[in-house]
This record gives C-alpha cells, structure tokens and sequence, in this order.
C-alpha cells in the first residue's frame, strides 16, 4: 500500500511542478489607455496636468513655486532655436582608381575642410575646397591602394565616409 502512495506520489509530482511554472505570475508593464488633460486657473499663474490610466505611478512634489507630477507625464522638449540642415555626403565612385567626387545632398556653399586619413591614422591629405555645383572631385592618385577615412568639416557640421583605392 505505502509503494503505490509513492509510485503515485512520484509520477503526480512531475505533473504539478510542470503546472505550476505554466502558471507562474509575470510582471508586466502594460498600458491599455491613457488620458488626461491640462487645466490652468485664471489669474493664479500655475497650471494642472493630470494623467489617468498609467500603470506606474511616480509622485514628485517641490515647494516654492509649486510643482506636482504623476505617471508620465513629462516637461515641453525645448527645441533648438537653428534648425541645422542634415549634412549628407556621396562618395563616388567608391571604390575609385585616382579620383573621386564628393556630392553633397543638400546644398552646401561653404568652404569644406578635407582631411583623409589612412587606417594607421597617418594624415595622407588636407585642403579646404569650395563646391561647385554641390560637388568636389579630388585627384588622390598619389594615394596607394588601400581603405581610408574621409572626414568632412563645413562649419559646425562634420562627417565620415569610408572610400577604398583600388587601381
């Protein structure tokens, strides 16, 4: 009697454990909705945000000018006053035997600081050029074959290509 309460013991308790961890609780940190709104009184100079149906809950309470926050509810993103046009550069053709042409993709009229650098990081070339028509061709045929970095300085706008010489 007691060798059939284990053999059966023994094969339920397989059963349970494989139960059990399909059961087992998770911790999620799921949003179904969200609202809220913005209230701000006249003439009193503060405003109220509120935010309903956030599953986290942070409270942050200063003193002096008043200033309560929960759930997530974040400041205004300041943006920056000078929109900085995207500073995007080809290089072609890439692999290229002894000249390449940078084409710029928005228009760039300023001078263009070039600096190439082989990959020991020896300095190979430098100059400062103008674009014409939004493109520079450069005569590097003094450069043996190999990988190199081209970086790109107009301004406070910088960029890297990588350009292969191959003969």
């Amino acid at each position: 009697m007691k060798t059939n309460y284990k053999k059966i013991t023994l094969l339920c308790l397989p059963l349970l454990a494989w139960n059990m961890d399909l059961s087992a609780q998770s911790l999620r940190n799921d949003m179904i909705s969200a609202m809220g709104g913005n209230y701000q009184p006249a003439d009193l100079g503060f405003t109220i945000h509120q935010s309903i149906g956030q599953s986290t809950v942070i409270g942050t309470f200063s003193n002096a000018s008043l200033s309560l926050s929960q759930g997530y509810l974040r400041g205004i993103q300041v943006l920056p006053k000078e929109i900085v046009a995207p500073f995007e550069v080809i290089p072609f053709p890439n692999a290229f035997a002894d000249r390449i042409t940078f084409r710029f993709v928005t228009d760039n009229a300023e001078e263009t600081l070039f600096t190439i650098y082989d990959m020991t990081g020896k300095k190979v070339f430098e100059d400062t050029l103008v674009p014409i028509d939004n493109e520079v061709l450069l005569d590097l045929d003094f450069l043996a074959n190999g990988l190199y970095l081209a970086i790109l300085r107009s301004g406070n706008r910088l960029i890297q290509k990588r350009i292969v010489k191959n003969k």
